[in-house]
């Protein structure tokens, strides 16, 4: 069940797209952590200095694609575990 409107979903794609367009390939799970721990940092940034909503919603859907990209890319990792392994599992 997903509760992504469609609006989301078509903005997620749209900016996923842009990203595998624009930018290589993470080249391993350090440089996809680090991409993604930056555009945390940047969320991070506008939400302490209480920025505007719309940027704030921009940069969580940026942190969004980022983890996307680094699930997509790790496929390409040496000794990556992918879903469905049974290695994935996280226990919250």
């Amino acid at each position: 069940m997903s509760n992504l409107t469609p609006e989301v979903t078509a903005e997620l794609e749209y900016r996923l797209q842009e990203a595998l367009t624009c930018h290589p390939p993470f080249v391993n799970m350090h440089h996809g952590y680090a991409v993604i721990q930056e555009q945390v940092d940047q969320l991070w940034e506008d939400i302490k200095y209480l920025k505007r909503s719309g940027r704030i919603r921009v940069r969580a859907l940026e942190v969004a694609v980022a983890a996307i990209r680094c699930y997509m890319d790790s496929e390409h990792w040496e000794g990556a575990t992918l879903a469905g392994s049974g290695a994935d599992k996280i226990n919250v």
